[in-house]
């Protein structure tokens, strides 16, 4: 029997396809743990055992009347659901999997992959934020408003730090923050006040910045497209700064 509680003012099949896309989305996320690490079929059979056992568990938990939600835990757009599982699970694979087989220290080969990726995710993270509140009214609009002050503090504060650390930004950089700003407004999108969407996202930038830095030089932690410490870090931040 088809529970219509959850998709009161959608049609059910429309809210079952966009929560397969909130499914479909989480996986990749790991992919920076995996990368040089896994055989293709090999990444297929963890994704199925993770989703089974990590995604659809933790979904229930904080949006389907789970153990979570009892609790009073929200997560407007997936900062728990999504980003925190899927950091914890790109740092699981690291320690798992051990070292890359091949390195490249070089950094991206094509910037311009790099600013259509993040215009693409800025794109499609309005939909996935406002789209959260499963109707087009005052909640969906404040939900974009927030991901997108957010995102754009977030964007601004990292510029500032690479000034700060190297004297120069980079396109890398503002497309970290960028997307770090909508990991950490996504938990709170729907709840939090906008004045506070400048806040969480100016801040996210340096516990990630730092997070990372952590990560990688001093607990020598190989992970390659900085998954657990945009990700993983910056939605627990976005959690925190939801409550």
């Amino acid at each position: 029997k088809i529970d219509l509680r959850y998709s009161e003012t959608i049609p059910f099949i429309l809210f079952f396809m966009y929560q397969m896309m909130f499914a479909i989305i989480t996986a990749p996320l790991m992919i920076g743990a995996f990368a040089n690490r896994l055989t293709v079929s090999g990444w297929i059979k963890i994704l199925i055992i993770w989703m089974i056992l990590i995604y659809f568990p933790v979904a229930h938990w904080v949006w389907g009347g789970g153990f979570l939600s009892k609790l009073g835990f929200v997560d407007f757009a997936g900062g728990a659901v999504i980003h925190i599982t899927s950091g914890f699970g790109c740092l699981g694979g690291i320690y798992v999997l051990g070292e890359r087989k091949v390195k490249n220290e070089k950094g991206p080969f094509n910037l311009g992959l790099v600013a259509i990726g993040a215009a693409l995710l800025l794109f499609g993270w309005y939909g996935f934020n406002a789209g959260s509140a499963l109707k087009a009214d005052g909640l969906a609009a404040h939900a974009f408003m927030t991901s997108a002050i957010a995102s754009a503090s977030a964007l601004l504060s990292w510029m500032l730090l690479d000034i700060i650390n190297d004297r120069k930004t980079t396109l890398v950089g503002a497309s970290t923050g960028l997307v770090i700003g909508l990991v950490a407004i996504t938990p709170g999108a729907g709840f939090v006040p906008i004045w506070s969407s400048f806040i969480i996202g100016a801040l996210v930038s340096p516990i990630c910045y730092y997070g990372v830095i952590l990560i990688k030089k001093k607990l020598k932690i190989d992970d390659a497209l900085d998954a657990f410490g945009c990700h993983g870090i910056g939605g627990i931040w976005g959690g925190i700064a939801t409550g």
